[in-house]
């Protein structure tokens, strides 16, 4: 039997991201889309062959959205809350962006009416399931990495780069959306993460988003330190994984994992030997996924996070890594993370 779904939001992630992957799924319906915007509804229905469309902001009158058992919630971040509070009040399944929300008031009441509810629910942290990710978690399971020491995220972001129009609305503008992203892998690496510290330098163009902001975590075996820059000239996403017998360095705008062993006294020879493993590995991961992502076929994730909620729908068993209790967890991180940026602005 056919899980039916109907699409939130028909902005840029659920076109380019959300619909592509769903099709990929034989058990797959999807049943109709929602937008505000009448005539991109219309555009994106007709581009994929979607049978209904509307223009809604809420999920009253919507009289084909009975026929969805499930919804995919891709609008801005502003509201999240109220469309998952609606699709739960209406018995669906739902599958949500993150941020899941704005604030520890409107997740406790979302908590509530999951609880109540009985519903599979399900947050899009795509990234844990890239090739680059999970080919790093295992390295570490399988010990190439020896003991884990530390875990470094550098975000370099420029505002010219093509951006959402609703993410300087958010508390610390970009930061905040993206700090997820890295709040999830890290606590794929580490247990019991926790906020220990924070700094931030103010945009000097006037901007929500930070010129520059840093956190340091801990886990129970290791730091974690993330920085962001909202003033580069170049967009990079690096997070290195550091252990006692080399390090990896995870390239999440490409999905490319280099390997990199202990070069020892880092003399001449070892220097070079880890410039050369440094060069080959780039281009061994260009090769491999810069083809897909230039035909827009490097998913970065999605497709693993649809197949899990779906089976989640069909089996009714909580769907691993990105159930509702694991955005219940990164959500906490994130607003702890955000109640030591605001504290640190201030002081």
């Amino acid at each position: 039997m056919a899980v039916k779904i109907a699409m939130i939001g028909a902005g840029w992630v659920c076109e380019a991201r959300h619909i592509p992957a769903l099709r990929r799924l034989p058990p797959v319906e999807i049943v109709g889309i929602v937008d505000p915007d009448e005539a991109r509804a219309r555009a994106v229905a007709r581009k994929f062959g979607i049978p209904h469309f509307s223009a809604a902001t809420s999920a009253a009158g919507i009289p084909w959205l009975a026929q969805a058992n499930a919804v995919s919630i891709s609008t801005p971040p502003r509201y999240h809350r109220d469309w998952m509070a609606d699709c739960l009040g209406l018995g669906k399944d739902v599958l949500i962006e993150k941020p899941v929300a704005l604030s520890r008031a409107e997740v406790a009441d979302l908590d509530a009416r999951v609880q109540k509810s009985g519903a599979m629910v399900a947050v899009m942290h795509n990234n844990l399931f890239t090739r680059s990710a999970v080919r790093a978690r295992r390295l570490i399971a399988d010990g190439a990495l020896g003991r884990v020491t530390a875990v470094q995220t550098r975000l370099l972001n420029s505002p010219r780069r093509h951006l959402p129009n609703w993410y300087e609305a958010l508390p610390f503008g970009l930061l905040y959306d993206e700090l997820s992203h890295f709040l999830y892998l890290g606590d794929s690496l580490g247990k019991n993460l926790r906020v220990r510290n924070a700094t931030v330098f103010p945009s000097s163009k006037g901007h929500a988003t930070p010129a520059l902001a840093t956190l340091e975590l801990q886990s129970e075996a290791f730091p974690l330190a993330f920085s962001l820059n909202f003033e580069s000239p170049v967009c990079e996403w690096h997070m290195t994984i550091v252990g006692e017998k080399g390090i990896l360095v995870h390239d999440v705008f490409r999905d490319i994992l280099l390997r990199l062993p202990d070069d020892r006294e880092h003399r001449a020879a070892d220097h070079f030997r880890t410039l050369a493993r440094a060069t080959l590995g780039t281009w061994g991961g260009f090769i491999e996924s810069g083809w897909r992502h230039l035909t827009g076929k490097l998913d970065f994730g999605v497709g693993e996070v649809m197949r899990r909620f779906v089976a989640a729908c069909e089996t009714r068993q909580a769907p691993e890594r990105i159930a509702w209790p694991d955005a219940l967890r990164v959500f906490g991180l994130l607003q702890d993370s955000i109640d030591a940026l605001s504290a640190a602005a201030k002081s």
